[in-house]
């Protein structure tokens, strides 16, 4: 235990973590590990109980840094000392009135948010010079170089990225393997967002056409509005909380699940092989269903708006709207 709570201060350390912040971890780390010891846990079993500490510290510091950015205001606080642990990558004082983005990264995680300054604004971890980073005609990129060595063994990168509130957005197309994302504030007229064993949390987001692909890898959207929308998952959850689509809403999946709260659309199409669907207060003019054996289920408190259902197919598995199986 001791070598445990050693190793975690170490790596806390390392990413520049207050010394407050240490001692409250490391005290309620001590407790929980001395309560697991007690029901009978071995001592070489707590990195797979707890995880890592390298991991442990490196998600703690991503939570502290989420934190600092939504109770922060950014014009306010010097940026060196909100975001702790990182440094300055690159900084464009000259952004077009619309302009596109590509994010394309390999095991490096993101946060990405709008703020009130004219710039776009990286910030990075750690190596840097396997990133390439630029602002061209009318187009952000950030992305991993191509790899020249055939094994590597060194950690990957962390990013914030503050985007300017002033631009309008034409196009943002990121894409993550291995990592895992924090997007908000995000306006734009098309996006696509696909994720590979990497998870990704979108808040605030705003689109006129939207694709959303997650392989081995779970998304939460809450507070959306778009015009039309594609979700594709395999083998990933998808959670959406609070989402306005104004026309076509098309779900499928292959052995993941939806969890849908409050989604309102003109028009809807879930599909699924294996994975399940459940809705509750999803409202939407017309609706397709189709499954092979996984379940889809949707659950509406208001009875008069009760869609039409255009087609329903079932191989094995259940297909129920309102307490009826179709």
């Amino acid at each position: 235990m001791k070598k445990y709570l050693k190793d975690l201060e170490k790596e806390l350390r390392k990413l520049k973590m207050s010394d407050s912040e240490i001692k409250e971890i490391l005290a309620d780390h001590s407790e929980m590990i001395e309560t697991a010891l007690e029901e009978g846990l071995d001592e070489s079993d707590l990195p797979s109980k707890f995880g890592e500490p390298e991991s442990i510290a490196k998600e703690l510091h991503k939570d502290n840094l989420v934190v600092s950015l939504e109770n922060s205001s950014i014009d306010e606080i010097d940026k060196s000392e909100l975001i702790e642990g990182y440094e300055l990558f690159e900084s464009f004082n000259y952004v077009d009135p619309s302009y596109k983005i590509r994010i394309k990264l390999i095991s490096a995680d993101i946060v990405c948010k709008i703020h009130d300054r004219e710039t776009i604004d990286v910030y990075i971890t750690r190596n840097k010079e396997k990133y390439e980073c630029y602002y061209k005609n009318g187009e952000f990129v950030l992305k991993r170089k191509k790899k020249i060595a055939l094994f590597e063994f060194s950690k990957g990168s962390d990013f914030v990225v503050f985007l300017p509130s002033s631009s309008a957005i034409e196009d943002f197309d990121f894409a993550a393997t291995s990592g895992d994302a924090d997007i908000s504030g995000i306006s734009t007229i098309e996006a696509k967002i696909s994720t590979v064993s990497g998870d990704a949390e979108l808040s605030k987001f705003n689109a006129k056409n939207a694709l959303f692909t997650t392989v081995s890898g779970d998304l939460e959207l809450q507070d959306i509005k778009l015009d039309e929308v594609k979700f594709n998952s395999v083998s990933g959850d998808v959670e959406i909380k609070n989402m306005e689509v104004n026309g076509d809403m098309v779900l499928k999946t292959v052995s993941g699940d939806y969890e849908l709260f409050n989604v309102v659309a003109e028009n809807t199409s879930i599909r699924t092989i294996s994975g399940d669907c459940e809705g509750h207060e999803v409202y939407t003019k017309t609706i397709s269903l189709s499954s092979i054996s996984g379940d889809i289920e949707i659950k509406n408190s208001d009875l008069t708006r009760l869609p039409t259902v255009l087609k329903k197919k079932t191989v094995s598995g259940d297909i129920d709207v309102n307490g009826v199986k179709l």
